[in-house]
């Protein structure tokens, strides 16, 4: 009888453990888009970001189940919503669900709403947040959002004067992006079109990959310390992350 009672107890220790750590599955989707109809073409520097951070997500220890990938852009929403839905079906309770997005990002003259432009130089359409949020709703465990655009900061109300609505307000979202409402997100390439990136993810990708920003060096960035870490290294725009103060593990490695 006692060693039940000891062998229920390490079983059930160990499941503490895990749900402590949040362990479960990983996924991402990652879209660039840099071919439009209406704005700047900025080839390749989307895709070639959708690569850093595909590189980065595989040097995770954690180990993510799937990658999607899509770096010639999407469409528009309906398109973005298939993906997102095909990638994350899966998701339970426990499990991180990642979407990078990195594209234009604007805010109408008129309205004060902003806005990501999905394109895939054929189709090109505006994704406002509240079509984002409600295409992750259905997404169970934590949904981890990386904004790399022009006034991010917006779609979670960060940088707007008058103050602004955190379409992303809940305990399972986590958001980091790469510019405040009303600034620009900076990139650049070459004229041979083989070389380029934004500053955002580079700094994202050298600072997690180097461990800088691992501020207690525990082998964990969170998402305090890679907002922090960016801000001071990161001086083309003010990124901005949700919520403020936050210890959930943004990147794992191996101490």
């Amino acid at each position: 009888m006692k060693k039940s009672l000891c062998a229920l107890f390490v079983f059930c220790l160990l499941l503490f453990c895990a749900a402590a750590h949040g362990e479960g599955k990983l996924r991402a989707l990652l879209v660039g888009c840099d071919r439009f109809l209406s704005y700047d073409v900025t080839e390749p520097v989307a895709r070639l970001n959708v690569e850093r951070i595909g590189l980065l997500l595989q040097s995770d220890s954690r180990i993510f189940d799937l990658i999607v990938t899509a770096d010639s852009g999407v469409g528009g929403v309906a398109e973005l919503s298939r993906l997102t839905r095909e990638t994350f079906s899966g998701a339970e309770e426990g499990d991180i669900s990642l979407i990078y997005i990195c594209t234009h990002g604007q805010m109408d003259r008129v309205t004060g709403q902003p806005s990501l432009i999905l394109s895939d130089g054929q189709t090109e359409e505006e994704l406002r947040p509240a079509q984002l949020r409600l295409m992750t709703d259905g997404i169970k465990g934590t949904c981890v959002i990386l904004l790399d655009a022009c006034n991010g900061g917006a779609f979670i109300g960060k940088g707007l004067k008058e103050g602004g609505q955190n379409f992303f307000h809940g305990d399972n979202y986590k958001v980091l992006t790469s510019a405040s409402a009303g600034e620009d997100s900076l990139l650049w390439n070459d004229l041979t079109g083989s070389a380029g990136g934004s500053y955002f993810a580079s700094e994202l990708c050298a600072g997690l990959a180097d461990r800088t920003f691992d501020i207690d060096m525990d082998g964990q960035v969170t998402l305090t310390e890679a907002s922090r870490g960016l801000l001071e290294s990161h001086g083309a725009s003010t990124v901005q992350c949700y919520p403020q103060e936050d210890d959930f593990v943004l990147y794992q490695y191996e101490p």
